[in-house]
């Protein structure tokens, strides 16, 4: 698996690419870590905020288990879906990630997740925590 980063370990800003729907928009790290996300709107409270603070803040986290893998970012050509790959001796993997643009202004942004191994095998690794208001707020027990 690749390196993450620890609680209290920043990246650069420059790191990350940006998806959006014109109504907020998600920081999507080069490892394809969503590390900032205000819903619904882009001047709501945060969902993930681990960009601000640490993973303590609210994370989604989505990679193959691999160890040797390099890491591609890049957007799809004219459009704002953004890429994610790893290249490994185990195969080639990607997440891409979007926000569709809607017609409705009452239907609630939403983030489209695709996860694809386009060479050999991958078991996936997931953490999905988001941290509502910043981390403020009570979190959601799951029985």
């Amino acid at each position: 698996m690749t390196d993450l980063p620890k609680a209290g370990i920043t990246r650069n800003i420059g790191d990350r690419g940006i998806i959006g729907d014109l109504r907020s928009c998600a920081l999507v790290a080069h490892d394809a870590t969503i590390d900032y996300f205000c819903w619904p709107d882009l001047d709501s409270p945060s969902v993930f905020a681990a960009l601000l603070d640490s993973e303590q803040a609210g994370l989604f986290r989505l990679q193959p288990d691999w160890s040797d893998a390099r890491l591609q970012q890049l957007y799809l050509p004219d459009t704002n879906i953004l890429q994610t790959r790893w290249l490994s001796q185990q195969g080639v993997a990607e997440v891409t990630d979007y926000m569709p643009i809607g017609d409705d202004t009452d239907r609630m942004p939403l983030i489209v997740r695709r996860l694809q191994v386009l060479k050999g095998s991958a078991n996936w690794r997931m953490r999905c925590a988001p941290m509502p208001d910043y981390a403020r707020a009570p979190r959601c027990q799951v029985p």
